[in-house]
Formats: structure tokens, sequence, C-alpha cells
């Protein structure tokens, strides 16, 4: 049998975790204070304007695994716009074509995954058995699975909680994560 621990402490929504009021040419880098959220985790990217910005920001960075990440992320707006991916470093931030002379926050959100875990190739019969252990704050969180490509898809059961849960996977997966919306601790240990 092989045992499974992941752990971690999603931090609070920090809408400027990155860089606050500033602003860049068109295209040009955007000044970074910080390149990580200092949680070890990756999270989702949060960029507010000071006023109406046009055009894309261009997110460059590594993911949960260290592997690189780059984003385009539209604006349009005087609204905030949050990335798709999550992000554990953010080296790069390039200023749309339309920031004018807006600036920016830059932070992230709550929302995080930790590195994924993979799994034993060919383990039969399948099995795992793993529990999440609430730990400080007030965490929202959930397991992820993925079947080789990637894709992250949300576990049938252990999804959007918020106390100790137990859980378990009964067809092959490739590999597990964790994943939060709101920031608290919390540790999954399993066997398989």
């Amino acid at each position: 049998m092989k045992k499974i621990k992941i752990t971690g402490t999603s931090l609070a929504q920090n809408l400027t975790g990155f860089a606050t009021g500033v602003t860049a040419s068109a295209g040009a880098a955007l000044t970074l204070a910080a390149t990580t959220p200092g949680d070890s985790l990756a999270h989702k990217i949060i960029i507010t304007p000071s006023g109406s910005v046009t055009g894309n920001y261009t997110l460059t960075g590594t993911d949960a695994d260290g592997n690189v990440l780059t984003e385009t992320l539209a604006t349009n707006t005087v609204s905030a716009v949050t990335s798709a991916g999550y992000f554990a470093t953010l080296t790069s931030v390039l200023a749309p074509a339309g920031i004018g002379a807006q600036t920016v926050d830059i932070g992230f959100t709550a929302a995080s995954v930790s590195p994924w875990n993979h799994l034993k190739e060919a383990w039969s019969p399948v099995g795992v058995g793993f529990a999440c252990i609430k730990g400080s704050g007030s965490p929202t969180f959930g397991v992820q699975q993925e079947y080789g490509d990637g894709t992250a898809f949300d576990h049938a059961t252990v999804a959007a909680k918020s106390a100790s849960i137990e859980g378990a996977y009964t067809t092959p997966v490739r590999a597990i994560r964790l994943a939060w919306s709101a920031a608290g601790q919390v540790t999954l240990l399993g066997w398989y």
C-alpha cells in the first residue's frame, strides 16, 4: 500500500498581493512587488483597474506543479478580471493596449489548488480511500482528480465542503489534488 498526504493552508483573497497602483505603457511589463501568493499553493489572479481599460493582459508564471503557465486575460471594462488558470508564481504581467493613464492592482483570489499527487499507475484492484481533515480557519474545499491530460474534475461527493470528510475512488484516476474556494487549512490523508 502507498500513503497519500496533501496539506495546505490557503490564504484569503488579497487584491494587492502582487502589486498596488502600478501602470506601464501598452505591452510593457507591470512592476510586481511579489511573485508568489506566499502559501505554496496556486491561486487565480485578479486584476483591478482604476478606470476603463481595454485590450488583453498577458500573464506568465508557473502552475502548482512548476510548469510554465501563460494566459491572455481579456478586459474591456472598469471591473476586475480574474484568470481561468491557477498561478503558483506570477513572473510577468504585460499591460493591455488600452491601459492609458490607468493604474491597476494585481492580486489573487482565495480559489487555489495544491500540486497534483500522481498515483501509481495500473494499480489493481482499484481502490483509494482518503480523509480530508479541516484544520485552522474556515476553509471551503474539495478534492479534484485528473485522468492523464491535466483536466481537473471535482470529486463526486468531496466538493465544496467546510468540515472534515471521508471519500474514495473506486475507478482509476491518474492524480488527485486539494482545491479551495475559501481560506483555511486542510490535510488529505489516504492509502491505495
